[in-house]
Parts: C-alpha cells; structure tokens; sequence
C-alpha cells in the first residue's frame, strides 16, 4: 500500500536544500576533499536549514496558505503539520510514531488541572446527558493538549529560526534570490565579495555585477528563467563568470542558478563560490607550463624526463633530433622501444644499458659519462635525480653533441665542467634597499650573493660599503649615478663589472625597481644582480670575429674602416695617412714551404710591423699578404714616409720561422688625406695605385701622384683588351734562335708570344704577361703558342729545314693544369711534330710549388719523349736535389748573370759554376742574353754548350725566323771566319 503524497511545501524545502548542496556544498567538498560522510550530514542539515529560511525568515505564509487553502487551515495547524511532516518516518509507521510522539511530547497535568479540566462525577438525570457531560471534558482535554503543543512549537521554531539564521548569515558562499534581475535577497558572503552593502545590492540591477563581457551570456539565462527543464542540467544553469566589485576589481565565481517559487513568482537561486584565487593559481600553473615548456625547447642540449618506473614522461624536440628517434615511437612512451633503438648507434651499448641501471638501483645518484657512436658522433650525458617531497619521482636526462669540441680527459677538467653546471643554476640574485627621505636606511642582499660574488648577506650586513667596495673602479661612477637615479625616483638597468672575492673580475646586470608610497615618495627599491660573465665573453668572441683577424689580432677591413673614417673626421687641421702593404714573394713561401710556416711569417711580420709604429697608429690586415697602416694627427706627408723607411729597414733582417732563416721584403703605397683625398674610398684607392707602383721597384715605398692614377687606368683598360685579344687574334709568336757556341749552327728555336694591339702597337710581354697571369688569361694563351709553335717546328721539317727543338715556356697555372700532360699529348699528335722536338721550359719557382706533383707531371712529359729545360737556374732557390730527382734534359743560365760576366768576379763565378755543375749532370747547358763577343768568349772559355741573345738574333716573326734558319749554315760559317 503506497504511503501519502509528500507536501508541496516539502518538495520545495527538498529543492532548496538540493539547490544549496549543489551550489554551495559540492564545491566546496571538492576542494577541501570532505568525505561522502561529511556530505550526508551537511545535507541533513540543509534540509532543515531551507525549511526554516522558508518558514521563518522569507515570508513562506503566502505559499503555505496556497497549499492548504483549501482546508482553510490557521498558522498553528499549519506549523504543527509540519512539524509532523519533519519527523523523519518512514510512510507505514508515520501514523503511529505520530501519535506516540504527541504523547511523548503532551505534558502530564497535575490533579487540580485534571480536576479543572474534568469535572466530580454527578448523576445526570439521563444516559444522554451523562454522555455529553464526558463528550464536553474530552473536549477541554484536547484543547489544553492542543495549547501545550502550540507553544513547545513556537518554541522550537524560534530556536530554529535563531539557528538558521546564524547559519545563512554566516555561510562563505555568495547567495542570492532574483527576480529577473531584481534582487530580493543576498547574504553577508554576497556583499562581502562584490564590495557593496547589502542595501545597494537590493536596489542594483543583477546585471550590472556582471562583467561587460559576459552580461549576454547571463542575460539570457535569466530571460530563460519561465522554461523549466529546458537547460542542460534540468533547471540547473552553472557556468564560471566575472563580477565587478564595488572599487572596480574583477572576482570570478562558480555561479550556480537554479528556478524556484518566491514570493508566488518564478525566481532564481544563485549561489557563486569566489574562485579569484584559484583562477589566478591556474593562470601562475599555465604561465609556469609555457615557460618551462618553452624554456626545455629553447636549450640547445636534449632533454629527457622518465617517471619513477623508467617511462618517458617529457622531451623536447632536440632530443629526437639529436637521438634520430621516429616520433611513433617516442608517442608510445616506452622506454623499452626507445633504448633498443639508440643501443644500435652506440658503440659500447652494455655499457651504455649498464649504466641506465646503475643509476635506478641508486635513485639518489647523478651521473656524467660520455657516449661514442658508430657514425662518429660523440654525446655528453649528464643525469639527475627528479623528487616530489620525499617520493623518488624519475630522473632527468640530458645530452650534449659535443663531436666538434676537443674533450679534455683529465679530472680537472671535469670538476670544473660540474662546478660549472652548479652555478649556472644560481646566476642572479635579489636586494633590497630601504630608503628614508632620500637616504639609504638599510640594504639587504638575498643568500644568492655568495654564489654570484663571493660574499654571503652576512658580510653585506656588516659592510654597507661594501657593494661600493667591490664595483670596478672604471665602472664605480655609473653605478654610483644609477644609485642616486633610483633615490630619485628614475629607475633603469645598467650592465657593470665586480670584483669578486676570489679577485675574479665578472660582469653583472643590475636592475632596479623603485617602490613608491601613496605621495609618490621613494620608501625603497629593489633589484635584482644577474652574472652575465659569459654572455659578456660571447659577445667580446663574436665582435673578435666580426672586427678582427683570427690569425694576427689585427683589426680587419670592418674596423680598420670605421677608425679611419673617425680618424679623419678628427682630423682638423691635421692630416691622415692611409697605407698600403704588401709582401714581396710571400706566395711562394707560402706555397713551397706550407701554410703553417705561412702563418708564422704573417705572425712574426706583423709584430715588426708594430714595433716600427707611433703610439695612435693602427695596423689592419687587409687579407693574404696584404697590411694596411693608419696614420693619424700627421704635420706632412714626410712624417709618412719617415714610418715607411723605418719599415723597410725593418725587413732587411731576417725572419726566424719554423727553424729557417726567411728574407722577405715589402713594398708600400701612401695617401695622405685631404690632399689626395677627402674620402675613405678615394684615398684606399689612391694608396692601392701607389703600391702598384712601388712594386715595380720591389722594397720600397712610393707616395700617390696624380700620374700614378693614369697609369693604373691605362693597365685596367689594357686588362679589359686583353679579354678579347685571343678571339680577335691579336697574338703572334716570334722565335728567337739558341746557337751552338762552337758552331754557330742553329740547334733550337724558343718560341716567344707578342701582342699586336690595334691601337697601341706591338705590347711589351713585361706588360701583358702579368696581367695574364693575374686573370687566368694565361692558361688560353699558353695552349694557343703551345699548337702554333709545333706547328711551325713541323712546317720547318717539311720545309726540308734544320730539325731543331722548339722551346716554349710553361706558366705557373699552365703548370697547375690537371691536364696539362694530355694537352701536350693532344697538341702533338695534332700537328704531328715527335715529342722529342719539343722542348718545355718551367722555372725553379714552379717545380718548388709542389715537389710532388711536378716529380709525376716531368716524369710522365719525359716518358712522352718531350725535352725539359731548367729557366732562369741560379735566381731562385737552385736545389741541387730537384736537378738530381727531376728528369730535365737543359738548364738554362739566367742573363742576370751574363750580364755583367765580363766585370763583375762575382757572377762569374756563379756562371762558372752552373755550367760545370751542367755538365757534370751531363745536362745541355744554354746561357741566356748573350749580346757581347766579349761575353761570348768568356762562355766558350767556361765551356758553355750554347748560347742565345741579340748577338746572333732578336725575337723574329715565323717569315723572318724562317728565313734566318734557311741561312744559318751560312751564319755559321761568316762568323766561323
């Protein structure tokens, strides 16, 4: 049998205490992690506490009255039926524990009342009167119970009314009931949050609480408000919203608005729980998330975190890419996929395994070992613990390529690497200075200090000077001005340097923040001082770099342009001196004796260099070979030149390098700014010419004339001709004849390039040749004489003429071909000569580049067939172990020595002695630039083999050499008699 239907009133009760347990409650139980138990008792509680708020303290008449109506039942009925309906029975047993609880709680009566309430026993004439007299007495009876019973409950009720109360007053959840936005009623907590007394709440519009931003979203909820069930919650609505306080701040809470019946309206509960601060927790944790994520992807090292159990729990992306792990697999988080596939890239992967299980049967541990490769690659790997309190949390992981650094393996090294990595983790610390009508009071340092400066807060506290103490005294006057800025309100960082107490000299940043009070006055400013020693070397590393050359320390062009652009802009009445250096025959050194000595001699040149300069001056390397000198504040061109002769004299002595005694001379080029130039490039340009010149002489110095200019005008327009003189067939070769010294027959032709310019006549070779060289025209126009000389040789044969050699020169970068062997053989078969009429001519300079390389490329010519000659022997470095080694057939004797044989003891004796080491050698020995009989008789009388000059014939074109070799056997025998 189903028990009665539960009151309207008590539904509502029910509903409100349901409301407030999951508005109120439920929240708060989650953050303060209350139990289930907890939960059901508070609801207990709430139930009562609504049906009293509903009874007592919101007007519920109105609503009780329209319930029982209908019954036109009084306030005291109504009040006991619910006192009755709050006894919590079950539906079978209410009727019963009903009547026993209004016995219990009907109060005994004394006899004098019952003898009031029930009168002596009288004899009534009749039965019917007898029965109403008893009916009468019940009645009193009832009554009297009935007023008993009235007044214990009006007692209670106020008792509860006095309790809950208390209790809604109290409770720390803003609460509110709306009419739409009317508000009808708000708790203490409601006021106590949005800032204003609970009389402006009630005369408020709801919505202006509300945020700007989210008063749409509230608004239509509360418009919402007739539709019941129609929310996702049934008439539940829960969202978390900011509200405006009073004095304009901004509080969020968790509002939670359920539909009721108030006051015979439709109104809403609102109940919101401040989560300002636990909004602003959250915002710290994702502000902490981002930076430390940030902060892992931003190291250059990988980064690695495991859990307790071994698992991957974090990387950053340099980690995949240093390990080459596939991404799928670093998804999976398993450690047992990961370490099988690094195991094999590594070399000694036990070891590896080895140690990853040292360290989890020792969480405690750190650790550093060093970790090869198959590919090569070589990693550093450093390991630490990772706590939560006292719980082993995993271990942290990271990896260094070190591949390209030079590790150094001593203990030493590795104690200093670790005491690194320890105070790289404590780089800044915080102060504090009070400050009293613009004086300091008091200043505090964090325990931080010591690891950045030495001292502990300790010894600040006793020293106040000693901040100031240990400040670089270069550097003590903008720190003192950044003091008295921060007394004065103006607050801004400055980078300076400290002494330590170990005597180390590092570089801080101290930034300060003035605090103010209400008038704007200074009461203290704090900062912080961060260690930026390294930053600071980076920096002096990165602008070595960029301004100055690695090999030398010089200043490089960069620089040396910068000082000289201030440099003549403080000129004044001054003049400056721009100059030009350069080595003489320093890329053969370079080239024969190697780099490294190379490097040496640039070294060692420098620093004589410097030692010949004034206080002021500045010494730049240009690039290669080439210096350049600033002069600045000079009264004339003379104090210039005074520089360039002490430099010359300078370069006389020789350079001890790697052993050797190295002769190298300079030649130099001057500009003095403003006469041969007011700007930086106009003067270079100038100075570049006036070495040019000056290297014509070799070891001297030449200072710019306007003429010099023309010259070099006249070289660049010649450079520019020389491009299309090839094509244009502007080349022609002339032969001149090398001589038999006994016969006087024509035994060989040297074939010699000329170019016939269209405009400016028959060029000099002195002039084009080089010119040649530099542009690399050299290797084309090589070739070109190569083929015509051959051929013209051959044509001679058919000629049925003389079969002679024909002598053609070899340059530096013909000789530096990789083809050259396969160009002469080409040649050859071409024009069908024999190699054995052919005959190359290269210098000692050239065979000296790369011993080596031209020991294969003579032997594999002389194996061809082709003759070799030796050019200019005796001008360069004559190693008779080259003359041994090489297979040459002819040295040729330079005309620097014949010259003057005739007067000159000296070279004489050096003519003698080439031509009997020639022909000890049993090589054919040719002196060159004979053009005297004297010196002809001379060369016979040392016997001399063969002879060439402008005695017997200058350079003739292919017709006239021609001819002169049809008539040699006539020569022969004019000069025979």
């Amino acid at each position: 049998m189903k028990g009665p239907a539960m009151p309207e009133h008590r539904k509502v009760c029910l509903n409100l205490s349901q409301n407030l347990r999951r508005a109120v409650l439920e929240p708060i139980i989650k953050l303060a992690n209350y139990s289930a138990h907890f939960l059901s008792k508070f609801n207990q509680i709430l139930w009562k506490f609504w049906e009293g708020i509903i009874t007592n303290l919101i007007q519920p008449e109105p609503l009780l009255a329209q319930q029982y109506s209908s019954r036109s039942l009084k306030r005291t009925d109504c009040l006991k039926k619910i006192f009755f309906m709050l006894t919590p029975t079950s539906p079978k047993k209410k009727c019963r524990k009903n009547s026993a609880n209004l016995a219990r709680n009907t109060p005994q009566l004394s006899e004098p009342q019952k003898s009031r309430l029930i009168p002596e026993k009288k004899n009534y004439p009749d039965q019917s009167g007898r029965r109403n007299h008893i009916a009468s007495n019940r009645t009193k009876l009832k009554i009297s119970r009935s007023l008993e019973i009235e007044k214990q409950l009006d007692r209670k009720l106020r008792k509860s009314e006095k309790k809950y109360r208390l209790l809604a007053e109290t409770v720390p959840t803003a609460t509110f009931i709306s009419h739409g936005r009317e508000l009808r009623y708000v708790n203490p907590a409601m006021a106590l949050i949005s800032g204003y007394d609970r009389e402006e709440l009630l005369l408020m519009d709801f919505l202006e609480l509300i945020h700007p931003q989210e008063r749409n979203l509230v608004k239509k909820i509360i418009d919402r408000q007739g539709f019941w069930g129609d929310l996702p919650s049934g008439n539940t609505w829960q969202e978390e919203i900011r509200i405006v306080t009073k004095n304009g701040d901004i509080r969020w809470l968790n509002l939670t608005v359920r539909w009721i019946k108030f006051e015979h309206k439709i109104a809403i509960l609102g109940t919101g729980l401040d989560i300002t601060e636990l909004k602003q927790v959250q915002e710290d944790l994702q502000q902490s998330l981002s930076l430390q994520r940030a902060t892992l992807e931003s190291t250059a090292d990988g980064i690695l975190v495991v859990d307790s159990q071994g698992k991957i729990a974090l990387y950053n992306h340099k980690f995949a890419e240093m390990w080459r792990i596939p991404k799928s697999i670093l998804e999976t988080h398993d450690d047992n996929q990961a370490l099988t596939f690094v195991m094999e890239q590594l070399q000694e992967p036990e070891k590896f395994v080895a140690k990853v299980w040292e360290l989890y049967e020792n969480p405690d541990a750190s650790s550093f070992d060093i970790l090869e490769f198959k590919d090569g690659r070589v990693f550093e790997r450093y390991s630490q613990p990772r706590r939560c309190g006292w719980e082993d949390a995993g271990r942290v992981w990271s990896f260094r390529d070190i591949t390209q650094r030079v590790l150094a393996q001593s203990a030493l090294r590795e104690s200093e690497e670790r005491y690194k990595l320890l105070l790289e983790s404590v780089t800044d610390y915080v102060y504090t200075v009070k400050v009293e009508n613009g004086q300091v009071l008091a200043t505090h340092h964090g325990p931080g200090c010591v690891a950045v400066t030495g001292y502990t807060s300790a010894e600040y506290a006793a020293d106040p000077e000693l901040w100031h103490k240990m400040v670089h005294p270069e550097d003590l006057a903008a720190v003192t001005k950044q003091g008295i800025a921060c007394l004065e309100g103006r607050a801004y960082p400055l980078e300076h340097r400290i002494i330590c107490k170990n005597g180390e000299v590092r570089w801080v940043r101290n930034t300060p923040v003035v605090l103010q009070d209400g008038r704007g006055k200074t009461i203290a400013y704090e900062g912080s001082i961060r260690d930026i020693t390294e930053q600071k070397q980076a920096e002096a590393k990165i602008t070595a770099l960029a301004f100055y050359d690695q090999l030398t320390g010089l200043p490089n062009r960069v620089e040396y342009d910068r000082m000289a652009a201030a440099a003549m802009a403080a000129a004044a009445d001054k003049m400056v001196a721009v100059m030009f250096l350069d080595l003489d025959r320093f890329k053969t050194i370079n080239d024969t004796l190697g780099h490294t000595v190379g490097d040496e001699l640039l070294q060692k040149v420098a620093a004589r260099i410097r030692a010949c300069l004034r206080p002021g001056d500045t010494l730049a390397r240009w690039g290669g070979d080439e210096f350049t000198l600033l002069l600045p504040q000079i009264n004339s061109p003379r104090d210039a030149t005074h520089i360039a002769e002490r430099i010359l004299a300078a370069f006389k002595s020789a350079f001890d390098v790697a052993g050797q005694a190295l002769h190298v001379t300079t030649s130099i080029g001057i500009a003095v700014y403003p006469h041969d130039g007011k700007e930086l490039q106009t003067l270079m340009r100038n100075a570049d010419a006036a070495l040019y010149r000056a290297k014509e002489q070799r070891c001297a110095y030449q200072l710019y004339q306007a003429a010099i200019n023309s010259q070099a005008s006249q070289l660049l327009a010649l450079e520019n001709d020389l491009h299309s003189a090839l094509a244009g067939n502007q080349f022609v070769v002339y032969y001149q004849p090398q001589v038999d010294i006994q016969t006087v027959e024509v035994t060989g032709m040297e074939a010699l390039v000329r170019w016939e310019h269209p405009e400016l006549g028959l060029v000099s070779p002195a002039t084009f040749i080089p010119l040649a060289e530099e542009t690399g025209l050299i290797v084309a126009i090589g070739a070109w004489v190569l083929r015509v000389a051959c051929q013209q040789a051959k044509e001679w044969q058919e000629a049925g003429l003389a079969k002679i050699r024909m002598g053609v020169n070899l340059s530096a970068r013909q000789f530096e071909q990789p083809d050259l062997v396969e160009m002469v053989a080409r040649v050859l078969a071409e024009t069908g000569l024999e190699p054995c009429f052919l005959e190359l001519e290269i210098t000692e300079t050239i065979a000296m580049r790369n011993m080596t390389v031209t020991k294969t490329v003579l032997r594999s010519l002389a194996q061809m067939g082709v003759h070799l000659s030796m050019d200019d022997f005796g001008t360069g470095y004559s190693s008779l172990n080259y003359l041994k080694n090489f297979p040459f057939h002819t040295l040729k004797l330079d005309r620097a020595f014949v010259r003057d044989l005739t007067v000159d003891r000296h070279d004489l004796a050096i003519a003698s002695a080439i031509i009997a080491l020639g022909l000890g050698l049993e090589l054919r020995v040719i002196a060159e630039g004979v053009e005297t009989i004297e010196q002809l008789e001379v060369l016979r009388r040392l016997h001399c083999q063969q002879v060439q000059g402008f005695l017997f014939s200058k350079p003739k074109p292919a017709a006239e050499a021609t001819q002169l070799l049809a008539n040699s056997l006539g020569f022969a025998r004019k000069e025979s008699a």
